[in-house]
């Protein structure tokens, strides 16, 4: 009896209670309240969050999917750079899984503002994060954004104390403008009504979080699968065609990124990350590469510099993933060694104290020691013949 006392009277013991309940409690009240997008395990929120609330201005920040969400290790990179130049820089990953060019066009507009812009943004872009067709990407692309819109309307206040929601009304109006494409697709069978009700709620999107499979009725796990095969078809349609079509939406999120970055004075590198090797003997994938000639062409023509890393010699082996196409801890820092090294070393060094405010217009070429590096002094100047 005494030891009981003795426990219940240690602040320890109540400080940790105390802890295990908060995060216990905040994690099933959250799901119960369909806000699952806010759980504590969410890394995505955890980097926004810090970003937006750290004083300092980033230097470097990388935009991308689950892909560069793994694969790019911002202290590794800092590391690198420090040992190369002697010179702190602070490098920020906000890639997310599932992320494609539209939800990080919504990123780069509403939350790398001017006081948040950093010197260099590297977007890190796939096949299917141009597919404005795909139900998976849709599907993902409502999981993050159309959260929050729910978020907005019904808990206003817990928004406001977590310090991100005005932004979310920006993602709302892309979400909406977004979901009459889902609701063509026949895989989604209550996209219409889903229309509907955006239309009589006023932007606001009331799109169900994911559900636990473990929770699902048996109608709704046979739901889920179907969902899952009509995906697997779609990309495997998708992937036949021949060109590769980019959609309207998507195509005006990429130049538009481009715009933003050198209307704010971001310098701009576009990033494809490398697979597995022996996925690139599948016929699929190579089919999937059909998107690469459409990223050469538009970085071509605005002068962006374009890494596609897949053709180059890193030093990744097939031990270095943990799948087709994520690398895993050791590839990571295999590969973000190299893009400090060959990719911004190279940037930064072009950027001199006396011109911080020059663009960095960049030739593509196919390896980093075929790109050739240009300053530009005006937002319409491309070539230093043109420059004043």
């Amino acid at each position: 009896m005494e030891r009981i006392k003795t426990i219940l009277q240690d602040r320890f013991f109540w400080t940790l209670l105390f802890c295990v309940v908060y995060l216990v409690g905040f994690s099933q009240v959250s799901r119960r309240l369909g806000l699952a997008f806010w759980q504590p395990a969410n890394p995505f929120l955890h980097n926004l969050y810090v970003f937006e609330h750290r004083p300092e201005r980033a230097d470097i920040v990388f935009l991308g999917s689950s892909r560069g969400q793994t694969g790019i290790l911002p202290s590794v990179i800092e590391e690198e750079v420090f040992r190369e130049t002697g010179t702190t820089t602070r490098v920020f990953n906000l890639s997310q899984a599932g992320g494609g060019i539209r939800s990080e066009h919504l990123v780069l507009r509403d939350v790398l503002k001017d006081e948040k812009r950093p010197s260099i943004l590297i977007l890190e872009v796939h096949s299917l994060g141009f597919s404005s067709n795909s139900p998976l990407i849709n599907n993902i692309y409502f999981k993050y954004f159309a959260t929050q819109a729910d978020i907005l309307r019904s808990y206003d206040t817990s928004v406001s104390v977590c310090g991100i929601g005005p932004r979310a009304q920006g993602f709302i109006r892309d979400a909406s403008n977004l979901l009459w494409m889902v609701a063509k697709n026949p895989w989604q069978p209550d996209a219409r009504a889903q229309l509907a009700r955006i239309e009589s709620h006023k932007g606001a999107i009331p799109f169900p979080v994911e559900k636990d499979p473990n929770r699902m009725t048996p109608e709704e796990r046979e739901l889920a699968q179907q969902i899952k095969e009509t995906n697997l078809r779609h990309v495997q349609w998708l992937a036949k065609e021949v060109p590769y079509e980019i959609e309207g939406v998507a195509d005006r999120a990429f130049r538009d990124i481009i715009s933003v970055c050198r209307g704010r004075g971001i310098h701009l590198i576009i990033l494809c990350l490398p697979v597995r090797l022996d996925v690139m003997t599948k016929p699929e994938y190579r089919e999937y590469q059909k998107f690469l000639p459409y990223i050469t062409n538009v970085c071509g023509e605005e002068h962006i510099r374009f890494f596609n890393l897949q053709e180059e010699n890193i030093g990744l082996t097939p031990e270095d993933f943990w799948d087709r196409t994520h690398v895993n801890k050791v590839g990571a820092a295999v590969l973000s060694r190299y893009i400090a090294r060959e990719i911004i070393l190279p940037a930064r060094n072009m950027l001199s104290p006396t011109s911080t405010r020059a663009r960095l217009t960049i030739v593509s070429g196919r390896s980093p020691s075929q790109m050739c590096l240009l300053t530009q002094s005006g937002p319409h100047s491309a070539f230093p013949s043109q420059s004043r």
